[in-house]
């Protein structure tokens, strides 16, 4: 067999394999090495034809997998304690979410098991590569615990140095006489009450805790440090 007949024959095989390929990252990049490989098969027959249309889908299936891969290195569920930023930082880039639980009441309530559509709803956005914010109830990171690894999506939490007491509650307070929402009421006051516990709780999960240790802070940079490890 000439040499060049044996790489338009790995080409074609290269590509036939990427067909039986489950796994879309993987086709992609078969697809991308079967491209270039008849691209020189095109080049050494003088075919250019099979150079030039190769080569466009050589460009295309790069780009896919760029993006594929990045938005696989972005998706994630962020725990967050209230007054981090979810809010600010998701109304300045489309690859954040804050999914907030006050949503899912109905008239004023909620059903007891609110919980698990809302944190489904959560690692199903992280699956197509967004950073998903959540609240930091107890009931969430439980069904995450059960959960997440099933859908094979990554938890973080989000929480300030116990230090920043005074300084967070000060935040909280603030961002409530701007609001006056009943939201960050209940925020402001669940922190005087309970910043201790509720950042020991939090620290207590079994997912990566990311530590806010000023209140001078960059929430996005913090974030995109730990999850594209």
């Amino acid at each position: 067999m000439d040499w060049r007949e044996f790489i338009g024959l790995a080409a074609t095989t290269v590509i036939v394999l990427a067909l039986y390929q489950k796994d879309s990252m993987k086709l992609r990049k078969l697809n991308l090495v079967g491209s270039i490989l008849m691209v020189i098969y095109g080049l050494l027959i003088g075919a250019l034809s099979v150079w030039i249309l190769n080569g466009i889908c050589g460009l295309v299936n790069l780009v896919r997998i760029y993006q594929g891969e990045r938005n696989y290195a972005l998706g994630a569920v962020i725990v967050g304690y209230q007054g981090v930023g979810k809010s600010t930082l998701s109304s300045k880039s489309y690859e954040f979410i804050d999914l907030e639980s006050s949503s899912f009441f109905v008239d004023g309530v909620r059903s007891n098991d609110w919980y698990i559509p809302y944190c489904n709803i959560a690692l199903a956005l992280a699956n197509q590569g967004y950073i998903v914010f959540v609240s930091s109830h107890k009931v969430v990171r439980d069904q995450l615990k059960k959960t997440a690894w099933n859908a094979d999506v990554c938890v973080y939490t989000v929480s300030p140095d116990a230090e920043l007491r005074d300084g967070w509650i000060d935040k909280l307070r603030e961002r409530y006489i701007s609001t006056k929402s009943e939201k960050d009421w209940k925020a402001y006051r669940n922190a005087e009450d309970r910043y201790y516990d509720n950042i020991e709780e939090i620290r207590d999960s079994s997912f990566v805790n990311i530590c806010i240790h000023s209140m001078d802070y960059d929430l996005e940079s913090l974030i995109r440090s730990e999850v594209q490890k």
